[in-house]
């Protein structure tokens, strides 16, 4: 299993929300593309009035924060997180503007709304945390109505590859993130395959985007933040030399983002 499925790993990474944070705002801080993805993603959601939502492993509701202006009207929301600290703060960010909306917990191999309730489903980079990818997209495809679409964001292989090999230069094996040909659910074929088992229509929309750091520091933070310890300790210095290498002449550091979605139909009724 990769480690970020492992669930003890997929725990305490989300037991509260800072690491989460840290990611989010390196991309934030530093990406290219004035186009930010919150606004790139909610496009392509294609929101109707009246549509029925469910976002699956929302974080702290960041989507709809971004795009709270842009709600068409009479959407019915939900939002489920496996962890209890983010839905607490997905319904402190979300509930005082958004009437109907529903909070909670759990676990996307066992989806705790009935059959056909839904008119999209979205899974924002976490489906390479879940253990049996299968059987939750078998429970998407459940609790989506016929016809109804799933919207799947997931990074492909090249994602932060600089970072990625600088970690595995320095960081013990059992401390970073997996090798970029192990990791689960990538943007391309091999994650449309395993959609096409319950969906149809499978297509794929990619962010066009990099990452230009002013200098290392942020790039390490990050790099704590996805370890299975608390720091990197002394790696940190070693890890600051190899990121060096890739800086142009005023200390910028280009890093590769290849991120996107996967589009998909529920087919008709069983």
């Amino acid at each position: 299993m990769s480690r970020l499925s492992d669930k003890s790993y997929v725990k305490k990474q989300y037991q509260k929300s800072v690491n989460l944070e840290t990611r989010i705002g390196l991309h934030a801080a530093y990406s290219v593309n004035p186009y930010g993805w919150f606004p790139w993603v909610f496009d392509a959601l294609d929101l109707q009035p009246h549509t029925r939502v469910c976002e699956i492993g929302c974080g702290p509701g960041g989507l709809w924060v971004a795009n709270a202006q842009r709600l068409p009207g009479a959407i019915e929301l939900a939002l489920m997180d496996m962890s209890p600290a983010m839905v607490a703060q997905a319904r402190a960010a979300v509930a005082p503007w958004h009437p109907t909306l529903a909070c909670l917990v759990g676990d996307a191999q066992a989806l705790p709304f009935t059959p056909e309730s839904f008119d999209l489903v979205i899974a924002n980079h976490m489906l390479y945390h879940v253990p049996d990818r299968a059987r939750a997209l078998a429970e998407m495809r459940r609790i989506l109505r016929p016809g109804g679409r799933l919207c799947a964001a997931t990074n492909g292989r090249d994602h932060m590859v600089e970072l990625r090999e600088a970690i595995s230069a320095v960081v013990p094996e059992g401390d970073r993130w997996d090798e970029p040909h192990a990791l689960p659910f990538t943007l391309g074929s091999t994650g449309a395959r395993e959609l096409e088992v319950q969906f149809e229509d499978v297509t794929i929309r990619r962010y066009v985007d990099h990452l230009a750091v002013a200098g290392v520091e942020p790039l390490i933070e990050y790099a704590a933040s996805v370890s299975a310890e608390t720091t990197l300790g002394d790696r940190g210095e070693a890890l600051a030399s190899l990121l060096a290498q890739h800086a142009t002449p005023d200390g910028t550091i280009r890093i590769t983002k290849d991120s996107g979605l996967f589009l998909a139909r529920r087919g008709g009724s069983d």
